[in-house]
């Protein structure tokens, strides 16, 4: 019987740029690759989750901002059922890393800290 699953934290927009070698301060440079995925830590244990062939429920805010469908598609791809409790308005964080042939990288993000919410609703209270 497969393990289920649920997991509650913030979920970003990880857009992942591989390069060849680390970028200039002030240059533009070229990836080699580009990729966008949905990131966080609450996500990537649901992914992880669901790969090893468990039920993965992730709660948290995805909102129906323009970052949210791309999130919305890679969770789906890899079998992650998604409870949104997203508030109005809600636009989700984007974390952009630029990764080294070695693993070496360097992100920036939007993070959650200053953002007001979202606050876990009853729905999503219900759903733990």
């Amino acid at each position: 019987m497969a393990a289920a699953c649920a997991f509650v934290g913030i979920t970003t927009l990880d857009v992942i740029q591989r390069v060849s070698e680390r970028p200039r301060w002030g240059k533009k440079s070229v990836a080699d690759s580009v990729e966008l995925a949905a990131g966080g830590p609450a996500t990537n244990a649901a992914v992880t989750c669901a790969w090893l062939r468990g039920s993965a429920w992730l709660i948290g805010a995805v909102g129906s901002h323009a970052a949210a469908g791309p999130v919305v598609a890679d969770l789906s791809e890899h079998g992650v059922l998604v409870h949104d409790c997203a508030q109005e308005g809600w636009v989700l964080p984007v974390a952009s890393a630029i990764v080294e042939p070695d693993g070496e990288r360097t992100v920036v993000s939007t993070g959650a800290l200053g953002t007001d919410g979202p606050r876990l609703t009853d729905a999503a209270r219900a759903a733990l």
